[in-house]
């Protein structure tokens, strides 16, 4: 008991830590690409670890409802451009904007699979349902003949 609990506890560490470490890496390159100066690097990061903040806040209030779980963030959101257009220039926000520097999610061990698997439903349920509809569709004559 001990040791599947001690096991869990390494697997939850190495997960938090992998994604403190990918958004740390990412936090980098943005610093990088858009030229940032030391005192504009820290009140981005600021904004962001804001913003996760609340995020994680409204999330974890188990007495908010969904629509109002989804109002909130959206309001922090809201904040948290409204300080990043503060902090960078005119340029540094459209090379912000462009597809390449978008932050990048961080997916869970299971992402992937339960991406297959769900591929693999919805094949499944087309493969089905073209069956059916050709079934469906078939002239009395060939229905009669198939028998």
């Amino acid at each position: 008991m001990r040791i599947t609990l001690l096991v869990m506890l390494l697997i939850i560490s190495s997960r938090i830590f992998a994604q403190d470490t990918a958004r740390a890496n990412w936090n980098q390159q943005v610093k990088v690409a858009l030229n940032m100066k030391e005192k504009q690097y820290a009140r981005y990061i600021a904004a962001n670890e804001t913003y996760d903040r609340q995020v994680s806040k409204i999330m974890n209030d188990t007495s908010l409802d969904r629509r109002t779980q989804i109002a909130e963030i959206s309001k922090a959101l809201t904040e948290k451009r409204t300080v990043i257009k503060q902090v960078l220039t005119e340029d540094q926000l459209k090379k912000l904007a462009e597809p390449g520097m978008q932050r990048p999610i961080v997916k869970g061990p299971n992402y992937y699979k339960h991406q297959q698997e769900r591929e693999a439903y919805m094949k499944k349920k087309i493969q089905d349902r073209a069956r059916a509809d050709s079934a469906r569709l078939k002239p009395p004559c060939q229905i009669a003949q198939s028998y």
